[in-house]
């Protein structure tokens, strides 16, 4: 399942003032003219990579910026993004993880680490902050999907079913996917009627 980039509201200018308050505790006296729109400037080029689908790009940008400036959250969470987008998940949780670390609160971190621990199959550590996800709220199409993913894998037929729907509900296209994927795991059980029913929900979604 492709993962969606994801921009949390005006949660992208952070890093600037992070990088700039960054500079500003060094001492104004000490601190070079130059440093400061060098890194604004970086930080630019990394999202317009990431918006241009560049993902090599953004991540060596993104990946760079977050060794310089180790306590911003978010350059570690787009770091993520961009490896998620690459499809690295491994690369990608270590940045989601390291960014949740600095800031557990950040918009939709733990959401996307969740669902990279997910498609690593770590299931237990997936639900643990999908669930983390659904408490800050609010409700979102992915981690009601991969929670009811989770539930249907551990044989929660009912719970898992419910979480799909309720996903189905609010982004029909994603929802979709999860219907899919959740005949692929009725069919490795060999239970043939539960998957028909799947996609045919599939097809609905």
């Amino acid at each position: 399942m492709k993962p969606t980039t994801r921009r949390p509201g005006a949660a992208w200018v952070l890093p600037v003032l992070g990088l700039l308050l960054c500079f500003a505790h060094t001492g104004a006296a000490q601190a070079p003219a130059s440093p400061a729109p060098a890194a604004s400037q970086r930080l630019d080029q990394a999202f317009s990579a990431l918006d241009a689908s560049d993902w090599s790009s953004a991540i060596r940008l993104f990946g760079e910026l977050s060794q310089e400036f180790p306590g911003e959250a978010e350059l570690f969470y787009y770091l993520g993004v961009a490896e998620a987008s690459r499809g690295d998940d491994h690369a990608a949780a270590l940045a989601f993880g390291k960014a949740a670390s600095l800031d557990p609160q950040l918009d939709w971190v733990q959401a996307d680490l969740g669902i990279s621990l997910f498609r690593l199959g770590e299931f237990g550590l997936a639900e643990e902050h999908l669930l983390e996800a659904l408490l800050q709220g609010p409700d979102d199409a992915d981690v009601l999907l991969h929670l009811g993913l989770i539930d249907l894998a551990h044989g929660s037929e009912a719970r898992g079913r419910k979480l799909l729907e309720e996903s189905a509900a609010l982004e029909p296209e994603r929802a979709a996917l999860g219907f899919y994927e959740a005949a692929s795991m009725e069919l490795d059980r060999d239970n043939i009627d539960a998957a028909l029913a799947l996609l045919e929900r599939s097809v609905e979604a």
